[in-house]
């Protein structure tokens, strides 16, 4: 659900979401995370509200492989 409120831009739905216990860098069948979604999409509130409950750059896909975008 997170994934989709994330692509849709729904801060709103996505902050209930994360209250309520989802897990911001849970990744889908296509190791794709709500900050990907959030990014492929252009909704920059959602992935900041993302990033601020600590979503992790390095786990977001591009493409078509699993990248890093930020060198730990």
């Amino acid at each position: 659900a997170l994934h989709y409120a994330a692509a849709a831009g729904r801060v709103d739905c996505c902050r209930l979401l994360i209250d309520a216990g989802s897990m911001v860098d849970a990744a889908d069948n296509d190791f794709r995370t709500p900050l990907c979604q959030s990014l492929h999409y252009e909704r920059r509130e959602a992935a900041e509200l993302l990033l601020d409950h600590g979503a992790q750059l390095n786990r977001v896909k591009l493409a078509d492989e699993l990248e890093e975008v930020i060198p730990e």
